[in-house]
């Protein structure tokens, strides 16, 4: 992971998932203290912002759960543009 992050440079990083968000953040809590926010983990000596979210098998079993995932990447969204500017100015 480290190696492809390294090569990649992502602006920022999707979660999806206990598993992903405990390796990338280092934390054991709980995917529902985790969203809502961003968080930021070191790879490969790169601080890339960390949005994370319910696995999709979490919101095929719970859909009407599904407006966290939007709401989800609508954080990441907005992130990306405030990147995007903070880039170019």
């Amino acid at each position: 992971l480290e190696a492809q992050v390294a090569h990649l440079r992502p602006a920022i990083i999707l979660a999806v998932g206990r598993f992903a968000a405990h390796a990338l953040l280092g934390s054991d809590a709980s995917i529902g203290s985790l969203r809502g926010r961003t968080h930021h983990a070191q790879i490969a000596g790169l601080r890339v912002p960390v949005v994370v979210t319910y696995h999709p098998a979490y919101y095929l079993r719970r859909p009407e759960h599904k407006r966290m995932a939007w709401d989800d990447l609508n954080r990441m969204r907005r992130l990306a543009r405030e990147i995007a500017a903070d880039s170019t100015a």
